[in-house]
């Protein structure tokens, strides 16, 4: 078992990797983050690499792991972005929109439309089978029901939704090239 753990996270890891490389991130960029998943390592990447991060958070409690690096930090709502039109590089809603109040989606990806003059959506989305839609399903009424939104939702919906936005778009999906055991 300990074998598929590790061939679990080398995908993982892979699919970090052709995610990271698709948003091309360049050093100088102004870079407007919303999210800070995977303990804001993304975010940290970014200054690595001498990208000029803002995030934007509506508690600058929230900012947690990001304490002490170089960022800037915009205090509002993601649904009315405090910056004015194509102001950013590039918008990233990283493992973001999922956990929104999906009433919202429209208006967040609007937003980072109109200030970012590239706009990238990274988001999960469940297998497209029964088993996979159930599953998705009853974990995002759970999340409600504790008063939160994890609201994964097929690519279809993603891309319907990015079709508003005004600035570039491209699309790429990445996938798990290996399936796990029926075990």
């Amino acid at each position: 078992m300990a074998t598929l753990a590790r061939e679990f996270e080398r995908e993982s890891y892979r699919i970090d990797q052709l995610i990271w490389d698709a948003m091309a991130l360049r050093a100088g960029e102004s870079v407007l983050f919303c999210g800070f998943s995977n303990n804001a390592e993304w975010i940290k990447r970014a200054v690595a690499i001498g990208v000029d991060v803002s995030v934007i958070v509506d508690d600058p409690d929230a900012l947690g792991d990001l304490r002490g690096v170089p960022i800037k930090v915009l205090r509002g709502s993601s649904s009315m972005l405090p910056a004015r039109d194509a102001s950013f590089d590039a918008t990233v809603a990283f493992h973001y929109l999922h956990e929104v109040d999906p009433f919202f989606h429209a208006s967040v990806v609007s937003e980072l439309g109109r200030v970012g003059k590239r706009c990238v959506i990274v988001e999960p989305a469940p297998p497209s089978d029964p088993l996979g839609l159930r599953i998705a399903s009853l974990y995002s009424r759970a999340k409600r029901e504790l008063g939160q939104f994890e609201n994964y939702h097929h690519i279809d919906y993603w891309r319907k939704l990015v079709a508003i936005v005004k600035s570039d778009v491209t699309y790429q999906t990445f996938a798990f090239t290996r399936t796990p055991p029926r075990e």
